[in-house]
């Protein structure tokens, strides 16, 4: 608990909220941070939610969640949230100014964000009905309220003022299952600020007391709202009555040519076929995408030399000689790694899953890279460091276009300082330690 916020004296209060409810982890990080013990009994929805005495002197919605203090009951989780920060220090601003603009992004996440999540990521959950024009309006709004943030954290580290406040907390609490779930690596790309600040607040100790989401856990492929069969058939049915209306018009002229009667009927069935036809072709473009990395001048180097001669030679002295006799400092770059968050890092097979994740994603460099991850340490403490070749003179934008990437720092090395480096280098590619020298546990190999 940070001694800037907590409250002069200790309380304890009760909240009256079903398990794991969404809305109530923004009053639970407010609490921590004010020293606010926060008791949550036992808890039954459609019942005690229902019962006369909730409705009547609790919250006559029967919604939840909902305060109990010495003075009475508070129900709206931004209310309570508001309350509990009132409590605490410094967390509702200095002055009127402060706690005014507190008020404004508190009301800026209700009113432009919330609606548009709720749209988005309430098929997704199992809450209502997918509607395509309504998913896709709501996208639109999501972008235009993270640009308007984006433009305003460019200039400001915090919502208001040079501290966390509760605004900080309410807004990234509403944000956080959409970074779980729906902004993918090319959805959050232009919002670098936003990123920045989202992972800033999310990581605060407080905040990860409640709820723990570092970077490498942000939503890598977007999840969709599964459309239920008979929605698929009102569609299918919609489309028909439309094809039939336009049949007429179509079919005027050509009547006496009997070939063309058929033709709609053979559509039909081929238009799925089509268009995964269509599909394929556009990867297959994609793929066929010149890359830069081919266009830089020959090298004498030839990498996959050197991966058959690592691969085939049980001497690792030896294949790392010829790496160095045979290294092009002009074609190819050398560079450590280490993962940012190996204090999260306490079980071997989920580290692993890491690191095979981030080779999976690595697809399109096997061509033009080599890598050697290492983890070292303890079962449950230890850390991803490694060592990489690179085709080109700097880290190539194929890396930088993979999410993972960005979830380790990377250190160039040196050519003329190459010979300092030599012994770390061979201990990486021996699976003996890391540079730090702790003993190697399990790697993989990008050849």
């Amino acid at each position: 608990i940070n001694a800037e916020y907590m409250g002069s004296v200790p309380m304890t209060l009760r909240l009256l909220v079903n398990k794991d409810n969404i809305r109530a982890r923004k009053i639970f990080i407010a609490a921590k941070y004010a020293g606010i013990t926060i008791e949550v009994p036992p808890f039954e929805m459609g019942k005690d939610n229902e019962s006369e005495d909730y409705l009547t002197f609790k919250n006559p919605l029967g919604k939840v969640p909902v305060l109990e203090t010495p003075e009475g009951y508070i129900f709206e989780s931004n209310a309570i949230a508001r309350y509990v920060a009132r409590k605490a220090k410094n967390l509702y601003g200095k002055n009127e100014l402060e706690q005014a603009q507190i008020d404004q992004w508190i009301d800026f996440s209700s009113n432009e964000i919330e609606p548009s999540a709720i749209t988005w990521l309430g098929p997704i959950f199992g809450f209502g009905t997918f509607n395509a024009e309504l998913h896709q309006q709501a996208v639109n709004y999501l972008k235009t309220a993270l640009q308007a943030l984006n433009r305003y954290l460019e200039r400001n580290t915090y919502l208001v003022g040079e501290r966390l406040s509760i605004a900080d907390i309410i807004l990234t609490s509403t944000l956080l299952p959409l970074y779980q779930k729906v902004f993918d690596p090319m959805f959050r790309k232009p919002y670098f600020n936003v990123n920045r600040w989202f992972e800033l607040i999310t990581q605060q100790p407080n905040f990860k007391a409640v709820v723990s989401l570092s970077p490498a856990a942000w939503c890598t492929v977007a999840q969709k709202a599964t459309v239920k069969k008979e929605e698929k058939k009102e569609e299918k049915k919609e489309e028909k009555k439309e094809e039939k209306k336009e049949k007429p018009k179509e079919e005027k002229k050509p009547k006496e040519e009997k070939p063309k009667e058929e033709k709609p009927k053979e559509d039909k069935k081929k238009k799925p076929k089509e268009d995964d036809e269509e599909e394929e072709e556009d990867v297959e473009k994609e793929e066929k995408k010149p890359n830069p990395l081919d266009n830089l001048p020959k090298s004498n180097f030839a990498l996959d030399a050197y991966k058959r001669e690592y691969s085939n030679n049980k001497d690792v002295a030896a294949s790392t000689q010829f790496l160095w006799d045979n290294y092009d400092p002009q074609g190819y770059c050398l560079f450590y790694c280490k993962y940012k968050y190996n204090e999260e890092n306490n079980a071997l097979f989920k580290t692993t899953n890491l690191i095979g994740g981030f080779f999976q994603r690595l697809e399109r460099m096997h061509k033009y890279a080599f890598g050697q991850m290492l983890i070292c340490g303890t079962e449950k403490s230890h850390d991803i460091s490694g060592f990489w070749i690179f085709r080109g003179p700097v880290l190539p934008d194929l890396m930088l276009d993979v999410p993972d990437t960005e979830l380790y720092e990377w250190t160039p090395i040196p050519w003329e300082q190459i010979d300092q480096h030599k012994a770390t280098i061979l201990d990486y590619l021996k699976w003996e330690k890391d540079a730090a020298g702790k003993p190697c546990l399990d790697g993989k190999t990008f050849k």
